[in-house]
């Protein structure tokens, strides 16, 4: 959750850049990387949600999961009790592996956005800004 907060906060910064940047000079270039910056902001604020829900899931999981547990320590878990507990754990492990995947998207997507970031220092240094 921080993690995304951070990369909410850093596109918030990079979408105002852009918008000063357009309102001096708008060139198409200018209003490509204040689009660029809105998508950004726009996906991070996405996945912050998407964080929020899974926690949210996760919590309730662990909870139910909770409450199951004093059946299967006193050995008197009944077939759907146990039927329950595997589906709650077999959702936790699809969760997770969602979770990686998204992770691994989202350094892709850093990288890159990393990459086009540093161009447009770069271009801005040579104009002069």
């Amino acid at each position: 959750m921080r993690e995304n907060r951070r990369e909410r906060n850093r596109s918030a910064r990079e979408r105002n850049r852009s918008r000063r940047e357009n309102a001096r000079s708008p060139n198409a270039a200018d209003r490509r990387a204040l689009r660029d910056d809105r998508r950004d902001l726009r996906d991070d604020r996405r996945d912050t949600r998407r964080s929020q829900a899974a926690l949210a899931r996760t919590r309730a999981i662990a909870e139910e999961l909770r409450r199951l547990q004093p059946a299967f320590t006193a050995g008197t878990a009944t077939p759907a009790q146990a039927a329950r507990k595997d589906a709650l754990l077999r959702e936790l492990v699809a969760m997770s592996r969602r979770e990686v995947a998204r992770s691994q998207q989202e350094v892709r997507e850093d990288r890159r956005e990393r990459r086009e970031d540093g161009r447009e220092r770069r271009e801005d240094r040579r104009r002069g800004r």
